[in-house]
């Protein structure tokens, strides 16, 4: 196990630091100057290049390169060129509220859609199965901002305490600031949990056919146990392999849910960086996302290890 777990600490690394070549590559190509952001096109030309001696631009690529990743490790990343305060404040705020919004997503996407799943795949072909499989069309159907829309229209008109926009902040109470995240999330938990229900569905049908589920239920051993201690744990494997395949989906759809419902998270500043042309903020943001995105696939990945002992084996 400790050899496996050295190698996905390798692996994760070197990922990290492809990502980041990446994107440091790409911000660089484009057009534009963050001196004369800075400054302004007014600004005289030697004005401008002693800004750019300043920001290390005259640097070789390489360089620069170096510099920005070993500031990065050291938690400095840099300071915005329109806000003028370090990125890693603008980032702690923001998280404040992405963080939260994405977790409460994924357990309510995981409750809805693996639960049901469950219960679809026992009760095949039944009326709950049916239902379901048309309420997970719609939910792959129907684009997460559009649904937000429709909640905001219907959901908090006849919910007072449900926010059909904006965050009070933690520090006005950990209610309504859950209220103002619970339709958003449902909004961004709709697609994941469609795509939950139609795998642990499919994968309860087949693990229900195995024959030590026949030989539970000759025991006389109940729907219920036998669903939720048996054919389950042994279903995880595929559904966490989806789920971390979902999370890069989900990681963009939180982009549009926070501009819908007027969040101030992570979503909000990058498409604001995007509009001023912010390198500094949208590189931050960018191997923040793509790293946290690596990171959880592959303790996904150390979690089916730990559940699946064949795996190891391997």
């Amino acid at each position: 196990m400790l050899r496996l777990l050295a190698g996905k600490v390798v692996s994760v690394t070197i990922s990290l630091l492809v990502v980041s070549v990446v994107i440091f590559l790409i911000l660089d190509l484009l057009p534009g100057d963050p001196a004369a952001i800075l400054l302004g096109t007014a600004a005289q030309e030697d004005t401008l290049a002693a800004l750019r001696q300043q920001m290390g631009l005259d640097l070789p690529l390489i360089t620069r390169y170096l510099n920005w990743v070993g500031d990065v490790l050291r938690g400095d990343m840099g300071t915005s060129l329109i806000y003028h305060i370090p990125v890693s404040t603008l980032v702690a705020e923001r998280f404040g509220v992405t963080l939260p919004l994405t977790f409460l997503a994924v357990v309510i996407a995981g409750i809805i859609g693996i639960g049901s799943g469950a219960i679809a795949a026992f009760y095949r072909n039944g009326l709950f199965d049916r239902l379901s499989r048309i309420f997970a069309h719609a939910g792959l159907a129907i684009p997460g901002f559009c649904l937000g829309l429709v909640l905001i229209l219907t959901v908090s008109r006849h919910f007072s305490s449900l926010q059909p926009g904006g965050f009070p902040g933690w520090s006005a109470g950990f209610m309504p600031a859950l209220y103002a995240l619970l339709l958003p999330a449902l909004a961004l938990a709709a697609s994941l949990a469609s795509v939950l229900f139609r795998v642990s569905r499919s994968v309860m049908i087949d693990v229900i056919r195995a024959d030590f589920v026949r030989t539970a239920f000759a025991k006389g051993v109940s729907r219920f146990r036998i669903m939720w201690r048996h054919a389950l744990p042994n279903s995880l494997h595929p559904i966490l392999t989806v789920l971390g395949l979902q999370i890069s989906l989900l990681v963009a759809g939180t982009v549009l849910i926070e501009s819908v419902f007027d969040l101030p998270g992570i979503g909000q500043l990058i498409i604001n960086a995007m509009m001023q042309r912010d390198f500094v903020v949208i590189r931050a943001l960018a191997l923040l996302l793509a790293g946290g995105v690596i990171i959880i696939n592959a303790l996904i990945e150390l979690v089916q290890l730990a559940l699946d002992p064949r795996l190891r084996a391997r």
